[in-house]
């Protein structure tokens, strides 16, 4: 009488089979993950550098319109309609004249 159910000893190829497909799946996860990762970072940098640029181009506004640099960012904020997300980044504004260009710089807020 043959056993219907018995229990058959598990191959070297058996778990190859097996592994393989897991091993497959677990590579294509992680290369996801990873363009996902760059493309959030190439975003981040390109946001900064269009606020950068943002800012600048209202303070060359000003200089056009008033004759003179903007004295600070909420002057820019208030009559320029430059709105600043301060969530998000840390601007860095330093006036060195009012006819000379102010040092601009945008950062990324540490999380």
């Amino acid at each position: 009488m043959a056993k219907a159910f018995s229990r058959k000893k598990a191959s070297a190829s058996d778990i190859i089979k097996v592994l393989i497909p897991v091993l497959f799946f677990t590579l294509i996860t992680i290369s996801i993950v990873m363009g996902l990762k760059d493309v959030s970072e190439s975003s981040s940098s390109e946001s900064i550098r269009l606020m950068e640029q943002n800012l600048r181009r209202a303070t060359v506004q000003c200089y056009a319109i008033e004759g003179r640099y903007p004295p600070s960012l909420e002057y820019l904020s208030a009559n320029y309609g430059v709105i600043l997300n301060t969530d998000k980044y840390i601007y860095h504004y330093r006036v060195m004249g009012m006819n000379l260009m102010p040092d601009i710089a945008v950062f990324s807020q540490a999380e």
